[in-house]
């Protein structure tokens, strides 16, 4: 997979500089009809799922 989103669609006010770092994670949910009872996820990092906690997001380093 691929993505690509505008830093402004981010709340970014200008585009970050190498060197910066924010915090990053994702989760991709998987439930294959509305009867399942425990659906599937993948996680980069954590802090998303089950829970929002941004503390346990991981830390992305921009480079040149």
């Amino acid at each position: 997979y691929e993505i690509a989103i505008p830093w402004s669609e981010l709340g970014a006010l200008q585009a970050p500089r190498a060197g910066d770092v924010f915090g990053l994670a994702a989760a991709f949910n998987d439930a294959d009809s509305p009867d399942q009872r425990d659906p599937s996820a993948l996680g980069l990092f954590g802090g998303i799922a089950p829970a929002k906690d941004p503390g346990k997001f991981g830390l992305l380093l921009l480079g040149s």
